[in-house]
Formats: C-alpha cells, sequence, structure tokens
C-alpha cells in the first residue's frame, strides 16, 4: 500500500516496490484547504504549490491605495513554519533584460551614487568608505597560426550530454568490501532492483569479536594493516607453469561473471544495471583518515622537518596536497605572516624535485618554477589585487573578499594512444579516440585539432573542415588498446 499525492515524490523514492493499493490524499478534504484567521495561514499538505502560491500573493502581496498613506505597514511579520519552498527566488525584468542584453555597462552609464542613493542606513554612515565600483575589461586575441584550436566553439557532444541522451558505463564493479552474495535477475530493471531488495542475509555472529569501526578504536586496539595484501602478495609455487597447464581459467571479474551467469542459465542477452542511489552505496564517499603531524621552520617560513602518521581506515592514498595546506596555514599565524609568502618559501628547488621526480625533474638549468610562479603573479597583477583586498575588507564591516594561489607539482606522463580518423568520399571526417568525452570538453579539442591538421595538408578555410569533422563513440571493436583516461591528448 503506498500513499500518493502529485508526483513530486518521484525524484526521490526510486519505487523499487510494486504495490497493489493507493491511497490518494486528495479526496481528504482536510488536507486539500488553506485556513486563514488572524494567527495567520495554514496550507494543508496536499495543497499544490501553484495554489499555494496564488494564495500566499493575496495575502502577502496586498497594493497599497493611492489614498492610503503610502508608507504604511501592511504585513508585519512573515514567516514560513518550515522550509516548504524556497528561499531564494528569482526577481525577471524581462522588458530591461531585453534591452541590456549584448550591451557594455561601465561606470559612465552607472554611477556608484546613483545606485546607493537614500538606501543606506543611518547608523552605517560612519562606516562609509568612498570607493569605486569594481571593473574590469579583457580583450581576447586568438592566434590564427593554430586556428582553430583554442577558438570559443559550441561544445561538441554538449547538446547529447544536456538531453540526457549520452551514454555512459553504468556497471561499474564495486569496490573490495566484501563478497557479492547475490544479484537479482528479472525481464525489467524494476523487477530486478525490487528482487535485489527483497534479500534477507543472515550472518554467523558465532566466535567473532566485535567490530573495529573508527580509526581511533583501531589505534587503541592496534588493530593495524602493516603490509596491504595487495601490495606485497606472497605467492606459492610457480603461477605462471599452473596457468599454462591449466585446462580451464577463470580470472576476477565480478560484474562480467554476474552477467556471463544470469545469460548461460537464461539463454539470452543481459546487461548489468545499477540505480543511481546503488552506485552512490557502492562506489561513492571518502574513505575516513586522520592525520597527526609534527613541523619545524625557520623564522623566515622554511620548513625544515615534517613527520606525519597517516591513518587511513580502508583506503588507498590520501591526497598529500591537502596535508601539505593545512600545514602551511597552521605555520602562517604562528609567525605572523602571510601564507602566500610561506608557499614562496617553500616552493620546490630543482634538488628536491628530483628527489621525488627522478624521471622527469631534467637539468637544473631547465626548472622554472620559481619564474613561473612570478610570472603568474605578476601578469594576474596578485600583489595588486591583495592591496585592494585589503582596502574593501578595511572598509566593509560585513562583507570581506580574499584571493589564494596554491602551487601544484603535477607529473605529466605523455604516452601514445591510439585513434582512427576515417576521411569518407563526400569529404566528410570521422573521428575516433580512446578517450571517454565525460563533459571535459575532450570531443571539442578532437575536432579543433583535428581540422588544424587536416588544414596543412588540404587548401580551404579551417572552418569548411570544423563542420564537415564529427567525433564519434569509440568501442573495443574499433579502437584496440584504447588505453585509460588521462594522457588522452
Amino acid at each position: 500500500m503506498k500513499i500518493v499525492v502529485g508526483n513530486t515524490g518521484m525524484g526521490y523514492y526510486k519505487e523499487l516496490e510494486d504495490y497493489d493499493k493507493y491511497i490518494d490524499l486528495r479526496n481528504i478534504p482536510e488536507l486539500s484547504i488553506i485556513r486563514k484567521d488572524l494567527t495567520g495561514i495554514e496550507t494543508g499538505a496536499a495543497v499544490t504549490i501553484s495554489k499555494a502560491i496564488e494564495e500566499g500573493n493575496e495575502a502577502f502581496l496586498a497594493l497599497v491605495s493611492h489614498c492610503k498613506n503610502p508608507v504604511e505597514r501592511m504585513l508585519w511579520d512573515c514567516r514560513l513554519a518550515f522550509d516548504a519552498y524556497g528561499t531564494k527566488h528569482s526577481i525577471r525584468v524581462r522588458e530591461v533584460e531585453e534591452f541590456l542584453y549584448g550591451k557594455l555597462l561601465s561606470i559612465v552609464v552607472l554611477s556608484y551614487q546613483d545606485l546607493i542613493e537614500n538606501q543606506e542606513h543611518d547608523q552605517l554612515s560612519q562606516l562609509k568608505c568612498p570607493t569605486l565600483l569594481s571593473s574590469s575589461k579583457q580583450l581576447i586575441q586568438f592566434n590564427n597560426e593554430y586556428k582553430p584550436v583554442g577558438e570559443p566553439i559550441t561544445k561538441i557532444g554538449g547538446v547529447l550530454q544536456a538531453s540526457g541522451e549520452a551514454i555512459y558505463v553504468d556497471d561499474i564493479p564495486s569496490p573490495n568490501v566484501g563478497q557479492r552474495i547475490a544479484f537479482g535477475v528479472a525481464d525489467t530493471q524494476k523487477r530486478a532492483g525490487a528482487a535485489a531488495n527483497l534479500a534477507v542475509i543472515d550472518y554467523d555472529k558465532d566466535n567473532l569479536e566485535p567490530p573495529i569501526l573508527p580509526i581511533e578504536e583501531a589505534i587503541e586496539r592496534s588493530s593495524f594493516y602493516t603490509v596491504p595484501p595487495f601490495l606485497y602478495p606472497e605467492q606459492v609455487g610457480d603461477f605462471s607453469k599452473g596457468m599454462a597447464e591449466a585446462d580451464h581459467r577463470i580470472l576476477s571479474a565480478g560484474v562480467a561473471t554476474a552477467c556471463a551467469l544470469a545469460a548461460y542459465k537464461l539463454h539470452r542477452p543481459v546487461r548489468m544495471y545499477l540505480d543511481r542511489k546503488t552506485d552512490m552505496i557502492m562506489a561513492g564517499g571518502r574513505h575516513p583518515m586522520k592525520i597527526t603531524y609534527g613541523v619545524g621552520f625557520k623564522a623566515n617560513g622554511k620548513i625544515t622537518a615534517l613527520k606525519l602518521d597517516i591513518l587511513i581506515d580502508a583506503g588507498m592514498f590520501v591526497d598529500a596536497s591537502y596535508i601539505a595546506e593545512v600545514v602551511i596555514e597552521h605555520v602562517a599565524p604562528t609567525l605572523g605572516m602571510d601564507v602566500d609568502a610561506i608557499r614562496n618559501v617553500n616552493l620546490h628547488t630543482h634538488k628536491s624535485l628530483d628527489f621525488f621526480f627522478s624521471s622527469v625533474a631534467g637539468e637544473p638549468l631547465e626548472y622554472t618554477l620559481p619564474l613561473i610562479w612570478d610570472k603568474l603573479a605578476t601578469s594576474s597583477s596578485f600583489y595588486n589585487t591583495i592591496e585592494m583586498i585589503k582596502e574593501f575588507n578595511q572598509c566593509h564591516t560585513w562583507q570581506k573578499r580574499g584571493i589564494s594561489r596554491v602551487p601544484i607539482v603535477h607529473e605529466v606522463v605523455m604516452r601514445s594512444t591510439p585513434r582512427k580518423v576515417s576521411i569518407l568520399r563526400d569529404g566528410s571526417i570521422v573521428v575516433e579516440v580512446g578517450g571517454i568525452e565525460m563533459g571535459q570538453g575532450l570531443w571539442t579539442k578532437v575536432k579543433q585539432m583535428t581540422a588544424y591538421g587536416l588544414s596543412l595538408v588540404k587548401y580551404g578555410g579551417v572552418e569548411q573542415l570544423l563542420e564537415k569533422v564529427r567525433v564519434i563513440e569509440a568501442d573495443s571493436l574499433s579502437m584496440i588498446q584504447g588505453g585509460f583516461i588521462r594522457g588522452k591528448l
């Protein structure tokens, strides 16, 4: 049995169960009325949103008559009993928006005095600081040498993704938390999900110790995995020889094995499907971690020693940049220095870079990180912006601004990846690449690079070539050994 009213619940409740009885709340009069009295307005649970808005407009948006005092207060207090409706509402002035569309508004058109005239509170006049509105203007120039690479064009595949018709991989295997117990097979995805929810698992708890769940409890009971099994496996015998002599081989592939078993039993193709809720339970979230650090540093902010105790609850690795920034943010106030100054002092040297990335560190003369760090600060007017922010924060009591920059050193591994370019008789070009378009604009870059490359060997404008290039989904038959998404370009 299910209680229904409207259809907004479909966004949360995924209808995994079958119901033979339904109760429609619209037939209960008490839940479909709006009661008004001196104490306020009471809205029934089954009242539609449109009806509630209509009644609310009549109650709260009363027009003040021209015959009455125009400053008369019509509404003393308005309160929602619960957050039934959003607290932010868009206010649209359609004709003004259409008139201003595409036009340039500068300080000449709108002055700061006109914007705030007669709108400030008397008690805030002493805090007033005469400043100009923030303004900026940027003129982007494109180099035609690599045209059309880098030009702003419509995102390739954007319409497909926005329409919901893009095909994604939805049979991602779960992380290795326990063993797979069973899977539901049915003629529809809805019935298969309902069958899986009906499963009841009874665990044998005899002779089992209490589980260790929090990291703090694991520390108290000295429960650590010194060497993870997947890093240092123990090999007994000659595995390669045993596999070569075997008549049958089974490789661990949970999703594929489940589909294969169901297909064998039912004599028909089987596709594994995980709804979003199940997918998030199995693969979503982050593993809990606890980091304790000890740091030593000089008076100028140079860090000379750092010791970390990292505890990971069933995780693989930790994002070290987060730990580094926490340490930097701790050192700066201790010395009374700016955080950016601490980062500047502790930039990688070529010696430290060679220690962590010896294969790609290069020669000392090729080390340009401090130079790039300073050039970016100059080109972006970083220090001038800091002074403007300080002045702004001194003149505003409640509203504050800030700016920050964080150095990141990332090893870029360039490797060859297969791609396929098909030039058809009608002059159109079809391109397949190993990377997956998932919103990052891969297809857009590939289309531009293809048009640029073909423009070097074919006369004519690149605009015509850009219209003829089409990027399509690749598969393991047309793109053998396509590799993974990283380093695709």
